[in-house]
C-alpha cells in the first residue's frame, strides 16, 4: 500500500461515505416506490385523525432495495482501490438523503400528533425532490470536469456588463409569464381603470373618466361591465378616477401600440428595469455572485412575480426606487445633468400613488445627504422635485378646491386609513397565508442576518440601513390601511416597492451564506438553499399555474395555493390569517390541533401508545395496519394504487 492511498492503492474502506451512499441510494428507492402513494385523513373524531395509506406493492419496494443494495456493494469494491473518488461521490450524492422525508406521512405515530405531516405526502414532497436535485447539481458543478465550465460560467456572469444580461433575461422571462397570464385570466381588480384613464387622456385629453365609462371605451380590453371607481367628485361635477395618473400616462405608449396587451408589456420593460436596479445594487455591496443570487431570490419569487406584469404602480416605483438606491450606492460621481435627470425621475412617485411620497421623501434626503458637500448637485436634484411638488398639489385644488392629497378619497381615509391598523397590517403583511410574504418567498428572512452584516461593514453601514429605513417607514405608513392586502391582488403587493429598497441587505444576507456554503456549515448553506428553492418553485409554479390563480385567493378564504399543496392535511386550517376584522382569533389552531383535544386529552384519559399489528387481507397485495387503543386511528396500506 502507498502511502497517500491515492488511486491505484489500496487503503481502508471510507465508512462514512459508504453510508453515505447507502443512505442515498435507499432514499432514491424508496422515493421511487412512494412516487405513486398517498395519504388521506378520512375521519376526525376527538381522538385524533384517521388515516388512509394507499401504497404501490411491497415486492416494488423490495426490487428497488436489491438494486440499492447492488449499488452500495459496488460501492464497497470500488473503495479498495479509489477511496477518494468514493468520497467525491458521497458528498454529491448525499442531498439525496433528503428524500428519506416522504415517508415521514405514512409512519404509524407521529403525524397522528402532529397532523400538518400530512402535508408531506402531497405536492409539497415535489418541492423536497427539487431540493435534493438542486443539492445534487450543485455539488457536482464543483467536480472536475463540471467544475471548469463552472468556472467559466462564473467568469462570464461576473463581467460588469452582466446588467444587460439581466435586463434581457428579466424582460423574457416577465414578457413571457405575463403575456401567458393575461391571455388567460385577462385584466382584473384595478387593472382596466387604469387604462380608462390612458383611454381618456388619448381620446379626449384628459382626466375626466364619466363619458368613457358610459360609452363604453373599456371594452376594448375588459369584457364585462365597469363602473367609475370613485369616491369623490370633483369641484365641476365631474368624476374623476381615484386612482392617481401617473401610471396611466405610463402606458400610454404601449397602450397605442398594442392596447390591453401594450400595457402589459410596459409592465414587464419597468419590472425589468428594477430587476437590473437590484442586481445593480447588490453587486455594488456583495459582489457578482451575490448579485446574482439577490436577482434570483427577489426577480424570481412573489411579490415580484405576478406583479412584474400586473398593471399597478407598485412595480414603476420599485424601478424608480431601485435606480434611486443604484444611485445612492455608487461611487462614481454623476454630472449636474445626470442629478437633475434623476430628480425628475424621483418626482414621479407621488404622481404614481399618494403613498410613494413617503419614498420620495426618504429618497431625497438620502441621496441629498450622499451629495451633500456638492451644492450644485444638491440644486440639481431639488429643483424638479420641488417642481413637481408645487403641481402635485395643485393638481388637487384645481380638480377638487383643496390642496389635499387625500381628497379624491372623501371620508374615506379618516374611517379607514388609522394607527390602530398597524399591528394586525404588520402581522398580515409578513405571515397571512393568503398574502403574507414570508409565506410566499421565505427567502427574505435572509433580511436578518443581512441586517447583522450591515453593522458590521463599515464601508455600507450608513448607507444601507438609511434604504432599510425608508423602507420600515414606507411600510409602517402604508400599514395603516385597513385593507393591507390590497383587494383583488397577488401576495404583499404593496411591499413591491420596498424589495429594492432591502436589497442590499439580502445581497449582504446572500453572502453570508455563501461564506457558510464555503465553510461546509450544513446548517446555515441548508436553511439558505431551502428557503431560496422553495421561494422561486412557489412563483413560478403560481406564474405557470396563472388558470387556477394560485397566486391569488380571495380576502376572507384560505390561499389558494396552500389549498392544492396541502393534501389531506388541515394546513389551511392551521395557518394563520389576517384578514378578518376579529383577526386576533383566527390565528389560534382548530380544535383538532389545539394542545387540548390531541395532547391534553390524550394524558387525561390516560392514553398510551398503541401497538401495531399486521394482519393478511383477503384481497391480494394488501396489507392492513391495524392501531388498536381508545382513539388511536386506523392506517391501511394498500398494495394497489386503486384500492381507495
Amino acid at each position: 500500500m502507498t502511502p497517500g492511498g491515492g488511486p491505484g492503492s489500496t487503503g481502508r474502506v471510507p465508512v462514512r461515505s459508504l453510508l453515505t451512499i447507502a443512505a442515498a441510494t435507499g432514499a432514491l428507492a424508496v422515493a421511487a416506490w412512494l412516487l405513486p402513494a398517498s395519504v388521506h385523513v378520512v375521519s376526525w373524531p376527538r381522538s385524533g385523525p384517521q388515516r388512509i395509506a394507499v401504497l404501490a406493492p411491497l415486492i416494488r419496494l423490495w426490487l428497488l432495495l436489491a438494486v440499492a443494495a447492488a449499488i452500495v456493494a459496488v460501492a464497497v469494491v470500488s473503495s479498495w482501490r479509489s477511496p477518494g473518488a468514493l468520497s467525491r461521490v458521497a458528498h454529491s450524492t448525499a442531498p439525496l438523503t433528503w428524500l428519506w422525508t416522504w415517508t415521514v406521512p405514512y409512519w404509524p405515530w407521529l403525524p397522528d400528533r402532529l397532523p400538518l405531516l400530512v402535508a408531506g405526502s402531497g405536492p409539497l414532497r415535489w418541492g423536497i425532490g427539487a431540493l435534493a436535485l438542486a443539492g445534487v447539481m450543485a455539488r457536482l458543478a464543483c467536480v472536475s470536469p463540471l467544475a471548469s465550465w463552472a468556472d467559466l460560467c462564473r467568469r462570464l456572469l461576473e463581467r460588469r456588463s452582466a446588467r444587460w444580461v439581466v435586463f434581457v433575461v428579466s424582460l423574457v422571462l416577465y414578457t413571457t409569464l405575463g403575456v401567458r397570464a393575461s391571455s388567460l385570466t385577462g385584466l382584473g381588480g384595478d387593472e382596466p381603470h387604469y387604462l380608462v384613464i390612458t383611454r381618456s387622456l388619448i381620446a379626449d385629453g384628459d382626466l375626466a373618466i364619466e363619458n368613457n365609462h358610459a360609452n363604453g371605451d373599456y371594452r376594448r380590453f375588459f369584457n364585462g361591465e365597469l363602473r367609475p371607481d370613485y369616491l369623490q367628485r370633483g369641484a365641476n361635477g365631474v368624476i374623476y378616477s381615484i386612482h392617481a395618473p401617473g401610471l396611466s400616462v405610463w402606458l400610454i405608449p404601449g397602450y397605442v401600440l398594442a392596447r390591453g396587451l401594450g400595457a402589459v408589456l410596459t409592465m414587464c420593460l419597468l419590472a425589468a428595469l428594477a430587476s437590473t436596479a437590484l442586481y445593480e445594487a447588490a453587486r455594488i455591496v456583495a459582489g457578482p455572485l451575490a448579485a446574482w443570487l439577490t436577482w434570483a431570490s427577489v426577480g424570481l419569487t412573489v411579490p415580484f412575480i405576478p406583479h412584474a406584469w400586473a398593471i399597478y404602480p407598485e412595480m414603476a416605483g420599485a424601478a424608480i426606487v431601485g435606480w434611486g438606491v443604484v444611485w445612492l450606492l455608487e461611487e462614481r460621481q454623476a454630472s449636474a445633468a445626470q442629478w437633475l435627470w434623476r430628480g425628475f425621475c424621483l418626482s414621479w412617485l407621488p404622481w404614481l400613488h399618494t403613498k410613494f411620497s413617503v419614498l420620495l421623501a426618504g429618497a431625497a434626503l438620502c441621496l441629498v445627504w450622499r451629495i451633500r458637500r456638492e451644492p450644485r448637485l444638491v440644486a440639481s436634484l431639488a429643483v424638479p422635485i420641488a417642481v413637481s411638488g408645487v403641481a402635485w398639489l395643485a393638481f388637487f385644488y384645481v380638480i377638487y378646491g383643496v390642496w389635499d392629497p387625500q381628497a379624491p378619497y372623501g371620508g374615506y381615509a379618516a374611517r379607514f386609513v388609522r394607527i390602530e391598523n398597524i399591528p394586525r397590517s404588520l402581522l398580515g403583511q409578513m405571515f397571512d397565508q393568503k398574502f403574507g410574504l414570508l409565506v410566499y418567498a421565505p427567502i427574505y428572512a435572509l433580511v436578518g442576518p443581512g441586517l447583522l452584516a450591515a453593522f458590521r461593514e463599515t464601508r455600507w453601514r450608513t448607507l444601507s440601513l438609511a434604504a432599510a429605513t425608508v423602507a420600515a417607514v414606507y411600510i409602517i405608513s402604508s400599514a395603516r390601511l385597513h385593507m393591507w392586502w390590497g383587494g383583488s391582488s397577488a401576495p404583499a403587493r404593496f411591499l413591491v416597492p420596498v424589495a429594492p429598497l432591502v436589497a442590499p441587505l439580502l445581497a449582504l444576507g446572500v453572502d453570508r451564506a455563501l461564506t457558510a456554503v464555503r465553510a461546509r456549515r450544513s446548517a446555515g448553506a441548508t436553511a439558505w438553499v431551502l428557503a431560496a428553492v422553495v421561494s422561486v418553485l412557489v412563483a413560478i409554479g403560481g406564474a405557470i399555474g396563472a388558470e387556477r390563480l394560485l397566486l391569488f385567493s380571495e380576502p376572507h378564504g384560505v390561499a389558494r395555493l396552500l389549498a392544492l399543496a396541502q393534501g389531506s392535511a388541515p394546513v389551511t386550517a392551521a395557518a394563520p390569517t389576517f384578514t378578518q376584522e376579529a383577526w386576533g382569533g383566527t390565528t389560534a389552531p382548530p380544535r383538532p390541533l389545539a394542545r387540548r383535544t390531541w395532547r391534553g386529552d390524550h394524558r387525561r384519559r390516560g392514553l398510551r401508545t398503541s401497538r401495531v399489528e399486521w394482519h393478511q387481507s383477503r384481497r391480494p397485495a394488501t396489507r392492513h395496519v391495524r392501531r388498536d387503543g381508545r382513539g388511536a386511528g386506523v392506517i391501511v396500506l394498500s398494495g394497489r394504487s386503486r384500492g381507495v
